[in-house]
């Protein structure tokens, strides 16, 4: 396993968060892109990083938490015994998955209302791709997801606002995508003020999928997800508890997505023309 060829020493100072009216988001969406554009690298960088270092780590750091066998094969979940700063609990997820990477990749990538809930709207409640930057390192999107609440009445439902990336590596012919939250200069407090005044802003999300091709048109998967959603006082323990088991159902449904595929995703969805 190799790291990705990220730059992860890029200096930079971002410009303050400014608010701009709603008839405004687009051009407001311009202003200083440049610099958010290294911002963002860099934050894509780090996170590959520190994905890979734990993925790397070896098997006595972690601990079994369940072993799920509802697919064809079985779902190894970890939890790190130590805590690692800024998350509240560290997972690591194994398993091997029948289909394509570039298909889970594009599953995990994709911001379409139209193709995503269509698949995904047990726990979410809406997405977006905000923005997209073009580096020469590959392009970074902006992204949001609003995720339900497991517990409706006593919690709000979470808003994810972050950025993504994948990329191949030829050589080895894996595929990897990498997500982690981070502040947009203005959908951070538009947002928040809008649409998704009643969401909790998740501060720290990490996720990472590597995907390893095998024979029979298999895939090994392995996940790590670092996650931190947010103050819920006496509702945290509820809250971490559910994380196990939805951690395995998300692989549960991209393996249904992935095996019918035609169902929900009948248009190439890379033309253009049939995106909406």
């Amino acid at each position: 396993m190799e790291l990705q060829d990220i730059e992860l020493n890029v200096q930079v100072t971002a410009p303050p968060p400014q608010t701009y009216p709603s008839a405004l988001m687009e051009e407001a969406s311009k202003i200083s892109g440049g610099e958010w554009q290294e911002v963002y690298k860099r934050r894509i960088g780090e996170t590959y990083q520190k994905a890979f270092a734990l993925l790397e780590e070896p098997p006595e750091a972690w601990s079994l938490l369940t072993t799920n066998n509802d697919g064809v094969h079985p779902i190894l979940l970890f939890e790190r015994t130590s805590p690692l700063e800024p998350y509240a609990r560290v997972f690591r997820l194994n398993t091997v998955v029948q289909g394509r990477g570039e298909r889970f990749v594009w599953l995990l990538r994709d911001h379409d209302a139209d193709t995503r809930l269509a698949w995904d709207d047990t726990d979410v409640v809406s997405v977006q791709q905000l923005e997209t930057y073009r580096p020469a390192e590959g392009d970074i999107d902006v992204v949001k997801c609003e995720v339900r609440s497991p517990y409706a009445m006593l919690v709000s439902n979470r808003l994810l606002l972050g950025v993504q990336q994948a990329q191949y590596n030829a050589t080895l012919k894996t595929h990897t995508y990498v997500y982690h939250t981070a502040p947009h200069y203005y959908f951070t407090h538009h947002l928040k003020e809008t649409v998704h005044r009643k969401c909790t802003l998740v501060p720290h999300l990490l996720v990472c999928v590597w995907l390893s091709p095998m024979e029979h048109g298999k895939c090994r998967l392995q996940m790590v997800v670092c996650v931190d959603a947010g103050s819920t006082s006496i509702m945290s323990p509820l809250i971490n508890a559910t994380y196990p088991e939805k951690l395995c159902a998300q692989v549960l449904r991209w393996q249904r997505v992935v095996r019918e595929w035609d169902t929900y995703y009948p248009n190439d969805p890379k033309l253009v023309e049939n995106r909406k």
